[in-house]
């Protein structure tokens, strides 16, 4: 079984160099690469295992939280470059 992961950030060279290491990975899919806005409307969609959300500042809990109601059954790894 594959987990099945999207990248959310708003930096574009951050978000697709990621989505190009982790589509090495035998056991990872990555089934997008958006930004926060671009997201929002892509992930109801899918079925998507975990969101990996670059969250730098503080006020980025509000974009993970709205990015939690969106989709209740998806994890969230949040990280900050």
């Amino acid at each position: 079984m594959r987990i099945r992961v999207f990248i959310v950030s708003n930096v574009r060279l951050l978000r697709e160099g990621l989505a190009t290491l982790l589509r090495e990975c035998p056991s990872i899919e990555v089934l997008g690469a958006n930004s926060v806005q671009e997201s929002q409307n892509a992930l109801p969609t899918m079925t998507t295992d975990v969101a990996l959300v670059d969250a730098l500042s503080p006020s980025d809990s509000d974009m993970v939280m709205a990015l939690r109601n969106l989709c209740t059954r998806m994890r969230i790894v949040a990280f900050g470059i």
